[in-house]
């Protein structure tokens, strides 16, 4: 789909287009509040309505929707909504810095650039470091963006992929300063699936089993669900691969289709567990499921194509193997799922 077809579908779609009318507007779920924007920090931010000035915990904020916003800005996020992250680094290059209204617009721009160049390197189609670099800056400059405890997350990210666990594990403790469960829950998972990165599955387990023992929330349930996800990881490295089908299978027999990241994650654990008990037929069909249903989670998509690679070798299916190792190199060239 060419770019223009693409913002002609994003300008008309429903649902998640911003609001109309020439005030800010922030957004709890399906409810916009409509007003003024007077301050914000990394908690809060604070909108003046006509009854009176009203101070929003930032973890409630599903969006923000600033007056006088560029219309190309919406159009970025509803791109990265449905991870089409080179479609929205397209459309944020577009816009012209020096037309911003205001320094929250120009926060929120710079968020979106440095969250693309950040998610398509983790999906291999970009630079490890070069990211990380403009994602740390931001977190530097703008420490009163609402933005800022994701943007700190996504900076430990990236210094998992490149290997750097204990610089990974500070960024991932300031997620966990928030006020709010939910955040601490997010920041034991991160680093539970670093210290797992980094060949300490006991520790991870530990990590992992803490989110579990939380206490549960409508609002926790898919950090629970990657907790889940974690431990049933660690099990499989630890031989205990029956226990982690099963958690696996509990968790896809009652998740949204439509949620392609936490449906390619858990099928990706499924597979891995399965590889470790030796089912090479049932890994290869978990896998499948990412390579032809959830592909659109670039990272997930890498690991996939990568077993898949290895295991149509092992199948004696060697054209196929070739496919999947070809189509790896081409979509994902520096995703750590290529061999070197």
């Amino acid at each position: 789909m060419r770019l223009g077809q693409f913002v002609m579908i994003l300008a008309v779609g429903l649902g998640m287009a911003a609001p109309a009318g020439a005030l800010d507007t922030v957004r709890l779920g399906k409810t916009p509040l409509a007003g003024q924007i007077t301050g914000m920090t990394a908690q809060q931010v604070t909108l003046d309505r006509q009854t009176g000035s009203e101070n929003i915990s930032v973890d409630r904020i599903t969006a923000v929707y600033f007056e006088g916003e560029p219309p190309a800005l919406n159009l970025a996020r509803v791109a990265v909504a449905n991870g089409r992250f080179e479609d929205a680094q397209e459309i944020l290059s577009k816009i012209d810095a020096s037309a911003l209204p205001n320094r929250y617009v120009v926060e929120d721009v710079e968020y979106y650039k440095a969250l693309c160049a950040a998610r398509l390197a983790l999906g291999g189609k970009g630079t490890i470091r070069e990211a990380g670099g403009q994602m740390a800056r931001f977190v530097a400059n703008y420490r009163d963006s609402y933005h800022w405890y994701e943007a700190n997350e996504l900076v430990g990210d990236l210094l998992v992929a490149n290997r750097q666990f204990a610089a990974a594990v500070k960024y991932y403790a300031v997620v966990g300063s928030a006020p709010w469960p939910r955040y601490k829950m997010r920041s034991d998972v991160a680093v539970g699936r670093a210290l797992l990165a980094e060949g300490k599955t006991a520790d991870a387990l530990a990590a992992f089993d803490k989110v579990l023992a939380a206490a549960a929330d409508p609002q926790s349930e898919e950090v629970r669900q990657l907790a889940q996800l974690g431990k049933a990881r660690c099990l499989a490295e630890q031989g205990q691969t029956d226990q982690a089908v099963q958690l696996v299978q509990e968790i896809l027999a009652k998740s949204d289709p439509e949620n392609a990241v936490l449906n390619a994650q858990a099928y990706n654990a499924l597979g891995a567990a399965l590889r470790k008990a030796q089912k090479t037929q049932d890994a290869l069909l978990a896998f499948l499921h990412v390579h032809l249903l959830y592909f659109s989670s670039g990272e997930d998509h890498a690991e996939a194509l990568a077993n898949l690679a290895e295991l149509w070798n092992d199948t004696r299916q060697p054209q196929r193997a070739a496919e999947a190792r070809e189509l790896l190199k081409q979509r994902y060239p520096n995703s750590r799922w290529v061999s070197p």
